[in-house]
């Protein structure tokens, strides 16, 4: 009988051992696959930064490129602007000229009249000779 003891005691210790060896390796794997989803998490985190990075980097370019553009829509508008004063300039002034001219010496009617007489005149004899 007590030898019957001895070996029930030694199944329950066995047991409790395998349990126990059960336990500490359900521990070891649930802490590899906690270091192995922290891992996956900074592997992550690793490429989303660089991404950011990659990101950031083309919105600078994109600003560089942006910055350019309006550069040289400003030249071309100084141009533009350059070459109009130059081409419409003389014209403008010419016409400004005249109109103040104008203003300040109007045409006496008479003279307006006279004008008037003398073209019915060159028309009637152009059409009627």
């Amino acid at each position: 009988q007590q030898q019957q003891q001895h070996q029930h005691e030694q199944r329950r210790d066995l047991e409790r051992k395998d349990s126990q060896r059960e336990r500490d390796r359900a521990k070891e794997r649930d802490y590899e696959h906690q270091r192995a989803r922290e891992d996956l998490r900074e592997r992550d985190n690793e490429r989303g930064r660089r991404d950011m990075g990659h990101e950031r980097e083309r919105e600078r370019e994109y600003a560089h490129e942006r910055a350019q553009d309006y550069q040289r829509d400003r030249e071309y508008a100084h141009k533009y602007e350059r070459e109009r004063e130059r081409d419409y300039a003389p014209r403008e002034h010419a016409y400004e000229r005249e109109r103040d001219s104008e203003r300040e010496h109007p045409p006496s009617s008479a003279h307006t009249t006279q004008q008037q007489t003398h073209y019915n005149k060159t028309n009637y004899n152009s059409v009627y000779q």
